[in-house]
């Protein structure tokens, strides 16, 4: 198996777009996979992963068969990224009966600092989760700093999870885990 490592981060600047979309399907915007090595990803442009529903009723907007999974930002087990930094605009939408949005998902456990100053949205149509910020999967002591708009639920790991918001916004369900937390 081979892996890539950067010395620097990932940077989609200002002006700056990535964009996945998926009709029935899954959508990963930006896929970290198992061992990359990154020290972090920060965003200051436009950052979405969409999923469109064939047979979403148009007339009433109601889920249908189909759908998938929309995954903004996806961080792989056993890969390695420890910050991440939104200062753009980060969209997860999810429409489908099931099917399920996540802005960040660190399957790694490496993600330890999170900060976002833009604005940040997951949605779904349907009954699966909108999750904006997943970082479960650590048992390290999290930093998680907003002055932005955040929406969507936040699931923390077991450590000792420190989590701010001065002059932002934050809309959604917050998991702290099991760590000695500070909200």
């Amino acid at each position: 198996t081979y892996g890539t490592a950067l010395t620097g981060v990932i940077h989609n600047t200002a002006g700056g777009s990535i964009l996945a979309s998926a009709v029935d399907g899954t959508a990963n915007a930006v896929h970290i996979g198992a061992q990359s090595v990154l020290p972090g990803f920060v965003n200051t442009g436009t950052l979405t992963a969409r999923t469109i529903d064939s047979g979403e009723n148009t007339t009433t907007g109601d889920a249908g068969s189909g759908g998938g999974d929309a995954y903004a930002v996806i961080v792989d087990s056993g890969a390695n990224m420890a910050s991440f930094v939104n200062n753009g605009t980060l969209v997860a939408q999810s429409r489908g009966g099931s099917q399920s949005a996540y802005g960040v998902l660190d399957n790694s456990g490496t993600l330890t600092s999170v900060t976002n100053q833009g604005t940040w949205t997951t949605s779904i149509n349907g009954s699966g989760v909108a999750v904006a910020l997943d970082l479960s999967a650590t048992t390290k002591a999290i930093t998680f700093a907003n002055s932005g708009v955040m929406t969507g639920d936040m699931k923390f790991g077991s450590g000792a999870n420190s989590v701010s918001s001065s002059a932002g916004t934050l809309t959604g369900n917050i998991t702290l885990g099991g760590g000695n937390d500070t909200l």
